[in-house]
């Protein structure tokens, strides 16, 4: 474990103003680093999946022209409500987390990987071309078919955009994802009423 010492050192004049040494003082300020870093953990960090929260997109900024193109994509776990008031929060969570371990395991190494909101998750992909941003699109769709519940109306709405220049802005990009992941939840939404 790192050790954090904090060292403050203060001259020692003599009468005419002529430095004859210097005091010192060392405090041990581990815990204070340590807890700083647990609490800097804590609000970046979803506490169920490990993944990152929302709060991560404020500090961490993609409004740039090394990002670009940058891949953005929404996904929603259908009917967790359902699932809560059916089989208990718990199976709701295994749900959120079997999710978010599948989103990590397709997820490229530079994505980085949010937990948006209570069953919603984003997928930031920097310097990611128009193939990768499709096929990690493709990867959550096969995941999705192979994704096997007790509840047959489980399962994930996609949507994705890809941000080709700074013109149009990340808010428009996140709301066009958004729209396209709505669209697939409608899709979605009819198979399954369809089959059952």
């Amino acid at each position: 474990a790192n050790h954090y010492i904090e060292v403050t050192k203060n001259p020692i004049y003599n009468d005419e103003k002529e430095v004859i040494g210097i005091c010192g003082i060392c405090n041990d300020i581990t815990e204070l680093v340590n807890m700083r870093e647990k609490y800097e953990r804590l609000s970046l960090h979803d506490t169920l999946t490990g993944l990152y929260n929302r709060n991560y997109t404020a500090k961490y900024d993609f409004d740039n022209e090394s990002s670009l193109p940058c891949s953005y994509i929404v996904c929603d776990c259908n009917n967790l409500k359902k699932i809560n008031d059916k089989y208990g929060h718990k199976a709701g969570d295994h749900y959120i987390s079997e999710t978010a371990d599948m989103l990590k395991s397709i997820a490229l190494e530079n994505t980085v990987v949010i937990r948006w909101g209570g069953d919603e998750f984003l997928l930031i992909t920097p310097a990611c071309s128009e193939a990768l941003h499709e096929k990690m699109l493709e990867s959550i769709k096969f995941w999705r078919k192979e994704f096997t519940t007790a509840e047959s109306s489980a399962g994930l709405a996609i949507g994705g955009a890809l941000r080709k220049n700074l013109e149009d802005s990340e808010a428009d990009v996140l709301k066009t994802a958004d729209e396209r992941m709505y669209t697939d939840k409608e899709i979605y939404k009819k198979e399954c009423c369809r089959i059952s």
